[in-house]
């Protein structure tokens, strides 16, 4: 990017009046010109080597920080005269002579001395080959991703290669320690000149330099030691400002898992900005006082705003460093990095934004000549491993190259290759301004991004940008992404998929129909008892007539409080034919929270069992009671007295529209709030079911695994009882008990079965260890929560070809089932979750952002359900079902709704969906947002985690750290500081639990869930021993603590004092290696004092240095 004067000639005079005096205040304010450094002087490094050289010791070996240059030479070369030109650049400067040994854990720099220095460039004559260029690509390639050793130097390759005799491509690779893109434009204007003098006979033509690169590094260092300018002063104060509070982190949807270590494997995607978008910022920047960068920065921190959801973006950009004349001709790593923080908050116009962005650039490029490494050390953001510090994107903008006129040489250009194949950030923006249009690049990181995503975005920019400057009034919300074929396609990709629903047809009118077709068939199995379709239909003709007598009919809310049992069955049946609608609750609640349901529903008849009463005694009081018991005992002495006093029930017909049941869900008050479903939702829900499923005809042979309380027994006994099917019943103690529910799926032949993912890791579990297969299921669904991608590679191995392994979703509003996935995704690692696949038939899911418009493809929003199984809404809760059950933007239907599930999701290019987590679930600590169930899948894949829950918890001191628990595998006992320490290499270290809990057996509630509310309080630190707070346990740790505080110059009083937190940085931390090499006789790599970050973890990692064998 061009430096500060440069973009201030974007504008005319009248325009840039209040830059132009920025510039001359920084210049009027700088301090005396550089001069050289005092002979014999140590050349110390500046502060961007200084970090730079940090970062190669990090991740030694890495090539990210290669500075690959491939020109294009057209015309006659003389080899042996580039030879001497390139020779004679490097004994003028000393940077292309410097190499960056360690002395004693400290960087420093030697230089070569020009007269003995011996160096020359490689040449490689491809004259006369068939495939020259692409062998030059290859060259270009492998010169570009090897690295160098920055001890040894040199830190510069050139290679010249022959294609042709007028065609000659030369190589140039620099490391980022010794040079910036300008020092490349400086050494190629001297290449030029020295190649043209020395052709012709000529001595070398350019004058001395009166500086070094090095002088430069001298006088930057006194600087900034202290006694420097008030302005120089005030510049890191501004910086600390403008971080203060808690740093964002850039959080883009990602189409891979974050590594936990930050990669650098890089591509590049180019695009232009068409001339009507150009002008448009032109014109955009100039009314606002602002210059196209400004602009540009604006429209990408719009775009990011966007992507991500966040409202505080902070966006990386370089800057020459150059104001200073005596610093144009030096080669070194002057350009400076700039943090721009970009606030974003309530959704202002792009011309709102526009101004807050210029303001915030005024104020950080008069501050620009801090160092960013130094800005770092003020700020001392938080260690992430995985992540950049401050920003995570960079934006640039240069001007287009001019050619040189009339050159005598040959003709200069670049040499197409294979594009960068790195990536220093997770994402750039590079753009050149060619005058009628900009032509940009996409520099991305593709361990997190694929091609097209990148393409996609690529578009999406230009689409916002058009739509800034055609109406720069708008909201940054209403600004358009998607073009008009896109949001079609996402509107309408597989929500167009309908199967018939008879309107005048009920649930109990298709397990009617099949009463008459197959009566002695087995409808229902609970343990040795088997109950015929006309045994079950004799039950709840009973109750239904029974319910007749009372005033039973349609919008009649029925209690049934009873367990699971055929009886159970048949009183739900006997509901639905008495047209009423049934509550059911599960007798193991609280006699509050069961009391608190009957009368939100305005249940006046409560079903129930004499046994259920005697347990919950107040269970009853003030209603009106039909003991299910009693009744069917009753009926069956009629029956056998006079079997003509049990005549069929008259039905009292309910239409579509009418309640069928109504269920119970937790809710965000602590109140459950009661989801009504009517029938036509239900028969909606089943004919979905029937067409995706094969009931009836691939699937007969049903397990019944819910609590009688939720959606799911409803799902269950309608898809087995409306189609012909058995359906068998599975008490909590079989489907907590994995020998216990194996058992009982192989005893009855179970084919299909939709359980929840604890459930499916203790079965697999079971099943692997055994060694037997699961070989009798058709479809096995898993639902009700997310699961991972190991689950299902570990559930796969253990079903024939032939099962069918379905990932439900759904919500009870959307009556049980909304969505299946079931295809196979190899490339998707262990620890991204399934994806819930695509809606079922009648069924529509829209991924949309705050104001209900479309995100684009892979881009997170919150997940809305529409379609026909939806439910009327909540009962007594109007407000409620006014704020989740919103009128269809996207439907010509009369009356269509939309439901706001709450899940945080996306969709993929594939079409289907993923769920995310719950927006609700989002934590926040230390100034990071963490989602639980991230951490949770991660201690979850541990292999001796049979289940693994994570929530925040409160410590003695009241500050809000993770707990994490775990119930181990059958026969394993695994040390929870092994299991820390497993977290450790797979996640950020601010989200690994402060501890880990072992328990005997997961909590689950009813359904089958992590119960968390149960969760005990967290066992001390497992590793932890009772000492005094100012002690150490062990001689190690209290070496540790000595070196840590001669290394920061501060107190470390306890084994958990955190080196990060007392101060520590780049070079702090290299001096601690460097005296626990001489202390302990370990040579620990840089990374380990990122991964164990307090005296204990560190002094844990030097005890298994020490005793590891030689």
């Amino acid at each position: 990017m061009s430096d500060t004067s440069e973009r201030l000639r974007e504008q005319s005079p009248a325009r840039n009046a209040p830059r132009t005096r920025v510039l001359e205040e920084r210049t009027a304010a700088a301090p005396a010109g550089i001069t050289a450094r005092p002979a014999g002087a140590a050349a110390p490094l500046s502060f961007a080597q200084q970090r730079l050289w940090f970062l190669d010791r990090l991740g030694p070996g890495n090539a990210a920080y290669n500075l690959p240059y491939a020109l294009r030479l057209s015309g006659p070369v003389d080899l042996d005269t580039a030879v001497r030109a390139c020779q004679a650049l490097v004994r003028r400067h000393e940077t292309l002579r410097t190499a960056f040994p360690s002395v004693d854990g400290e960087p420093t720099q030697t230089i070569a001395p020009a007269d003995t220095h011996v160096w020359e460039p490689r040449v490689v004559d491809l004259r006369g080959a068939d495939d020259a260029e692409e062998q030059a690509r290859r060259l270009a390639a492998q010169d570009a991703r090897a690295p160098f050793d920055l001890g040894r130097g040199p830190l510069l390759r050139v290679t010249l290669v022959a294609l042709a005799e007028r065609e000659t491509v030369a190589l140039i690779t620099l490391h980022r320690i010794v040079a910036d893109d300008r020092s490349m434009t400086v050494l190629t204007d001297e290449f030029r000149r020295l190649y043209d003098a020395f052709r012709t006979g000529g001595a070398d033509p350019l004058p001395p330099l009166a500086l070094q690169y090095a002088d430069y590094a001298h006088w930057q260092r006194e600087r900034f030691a202290g006694g420097a300018a008030d302005r120089v002063a005030h510049g890191p104060a501004h910086w600390r400002e403008r971080f203060s509070g808690e740093l964002p982190s850039l959080r883009l949807p990602t189409d891979c898992p974050r590594p936990t270590v930050r990669t650098y494997a890089g591509r590049t995607r180019s695009f232009a900005l068409s001339a009507e978008v150009t002008a448009g910022l032109r014109e955009l920047g100039g009314a606002a006082d602002a210059t196209l960068f400004m602009t540009l920065l604006a429209g990408y921190a719009a775009l990011l705003h966007r992507y991500s959801g966040q409202d505080d973006i902070v966006v990386g950009t370089s800057v020459a460093g150059r104001d200073r004349p005596e610093t144009e001709p030096l080669v070194g790593p002057l350009a400076n990095t700039l943090a721009l923080r970009t606030d974003l908050a309530g959704d202002p116009t792009f011309r709102d934004l526009l101004v807050r962005t210029r303001r915030a650039c005024l104020a950080d490029f008069a501050h620009q000549d801090v160092p960013f490494a130094r800005v770092v050390e003020e700020v001392r953001p938080d260690r992430d491993l995985s992540r950049a510090p401050l920003f995570q994107t960079m934006l640039s903008l240069h001007d287009a190259p001019r050619p040189a006129p009339d050159p005598a040489g040959p003709r200069v250009g670049p040499f197409s290759g294979e594009g960068r194949t790195t990536a220093l950030y997770d994402l750039s923006l590079h753009v050149v301004d060619e005058g009628d249009r900009l032509r940009c690049a996409w520099e991305f990181n593709v361990d997190l991004f694929a091609d097209a995503t990148i393409e996609r975005m690529a578009a999406h920019f230009e689409r916002l940008l058009l739509g800034a400057v055609t109406d720069s009034g708008l909201p940054l919300s209403l600004l358009p992404l998607l073009s008009e074929p896109e949001r079609t396609e996402i509107l309408n990709r597989d929500n167009l998929v309908s199967v018939e629903v008879a309107p005048d047809t009920c649930v109990h009118h298709l397990f009617e129909e099949h009463v008459r077709a197959t009566p002695d068939a087995v409808a229902v199995v609970d343990g040795e008892d088997r109950v015929s379709y006309r045994e079950l239909d004799r039950r709840a003709g009973i109750i239904a007539a029974r319910l007749r007598a009372l005033g039973v009919g349609p919008e009649s809310r029925v209690g049934l409080c009873a367990p699971r049992c055929p009886d159970s069955v048949a009183a739900l049946l006997g509901v639905l034919k008495a047209g009423g609608a049934y509550v059911p609750l599960d007798p193991a609640h609280p006699e509050d929270r069961l009391r608190y349901m009957l009368a939100d529903a305005s249940v006046r008849l409560l079903l129930t069992r004499h046994d259920v009463v005697a347990s919950v005694p107040g269970l009853a009081e003030g209603m009106s009671v039909g003991y299910v018991d009693d009744w069917l005992a009753e009926g069956a002495v009629a029956a056998r007295d006079e079997p003509a006093a049990v005549p069929p029930v008259r039905h009292a017909e309910p239409d579509a529209d009418n309640l069928a049941f109504l269920v119970y869900t937790s809710g965000s008050t602590g109140r459950a709030k009661g989801a009504m479903l009517t029938h036509g939702a239900l028969m909606s829900a089943f004919r979905s079911w029937e067409r995706v499923y094969g009931l009836g005809t691939v699937v007969r042979r049903h397990l019944q695994a819910a609590n009688i309380a939720f959606d799911v027994f409803t799902g269950d006994m309608v898809r087995a009882l409306c189609s012909g099917g058995t359906l068998v019943l599975c008490h909590r103690e079989a489907l907590l008990d994995p020998a216990r529910l194996y058992t009982l799926l192989q005893r009855e032949r179970i084919d299909f079965a939709d359980l929840v993912p604890v459930v499916i890791r203790r079965l697999s579990a079971y099943v692997a260890e055994q060694g037997r297969m699961l070989d009798n299921f058709k479809v096995l669904a898993v639902g009700a929560d997310i699961w991972f991608m190991q689950d299902y590679w570990n559930l796969a191995k253990l079903c024939p070809p032939r099962t069918r392994l379905v990932n439900s979703y759904g919500v009870t509003e959307s009556t049980v089932d909304s969505s299946l996935f079931e295809t196979a995704m190899p490339e998707r690692a262990d620890e991204e979750p399934v994806p819930i696949g695509r809606p079922l038939p009648n069924t529509q899911f829209y991924v949309l952002d705050d104001r209900l418009q479309p995100v684009p493809l892979g881009v997170n929003g919150t997940l809305y359900v529409g379609g026909l199984a939806l439910a009327r809404g909540y009962v007594g809760r109007p407000e409620l079902t006014a704020e989740r059950f919103l009128a269809h933007p996207f439907s010509q239907r009369p009356g269509a709704r939309l439901y706001n599930t709450g899940d945080l999701a996306r969709m993929l290019p594939t079409g289907d969906v993923e769920v995310l987590g719950r927006v609700d679930r989002q934590v926040k600590l230390r100034g990071f947002r963490i989602e639980l169930e991230e951490v949770e899948s991660v201690l979850g894949l541990h292999p001796d985690a049979q289940d693994a829950a994570v929530i925040v918890r409160e410590d003695a001191l009241g500050e809000r750290r993770l707990a994490g628990y775990v119930e181990p595998r059958p026969g394993r006992s695994p040390d929870p500081v092994a299991l820390l320490q497993y977290l450790r290499t797979q996640l950020p270290y601010y989200m690994v639990p402060s501890t880990i809990t072992l328990l005997e057996r997961m909590p689950l509630n009813a359904n089958g869930k992590h119960d968390r509310k149960a969760l005990p309080a967290p066992a001390p630190a497992a590793d932890a021993v009772e000492r005094p707070a100012a002690g150490f346990a062990t001689a190690t740790q209290e070496r540790v603590a000595r070196i840590w505080a001669e290394a920061l110059g501060a107190d470390v009083v306890t084994a958990e004092d955190d080196f990060f937190q007392l101060g520590g940085d780049s070079l702090p931390a290299l001096r601690v290696l460097f005296a626990l090499r001489r202390a302990f006789g370990v040579d620990l790599p840089l990374i380990t004092l990122f991964e164990a970050t307090t005296v204990e973890e560190l002094a844990r990692r030097v005890d298994l240095a020490a005793s590891a064998p030689a």
